[in-house]
């Protein structure tokens, strides 16, 4: 009777460490390795907007400038003393309400905002 009962136990804890021990997780997808490496980055764009200033943040060296064109579009620009510096622009404080015109090179997010780091400020 203890041998069966010993025999019993025993052969439970064989089934139940056997069950924990499977990887019940499916096998990852292996990439390619010519598909693994990342795209390189899209040469930045320029861009050009004149708009009156809507809004703007101030920074440490500099500020941003939201601009809204004729037309609604609205642009955000990055006013930097030192992007200006070291792309030969000049530096000048303006403010809401102000007309500007910008120039440097920037992207557009999923809402249609474009982005300015401005390298020369009229």
């Amino acid at each position: 009777m203890k041998k069966i009962i010993v025999s019993t136990i025993l052969g439970l804890a064989v089934v139940s460490f056997t069950a924990c021990g499977t990887d019940s997780t499916p096998p990852k997808e292996e990439i390619p390795a010519e598909q693994a490496i990342a795209p390189e980055k899209p040469a930045d764009t320029i861009y050009s907007a004149t708009g009156k200033i809507t809004k703007i943040e101030n920074g440490k060296d500099g500020y941003m400038a939201t601009l809204q064109d004729d037309k609604n579009k609205t642009y955000i620009a990055t006013i930097s003393i030192v992007n200006l510096q070291k792309s030969g622009g000049t530096y000048k404080k303006h403010d809401v309400g102000d007309t500007i015109t910008v120039n440097g090179t920037g992207w557009q997010d999923n809402e249609g905002n474009t982005f300015i780091m401005v390298k020369q400020l009229n």
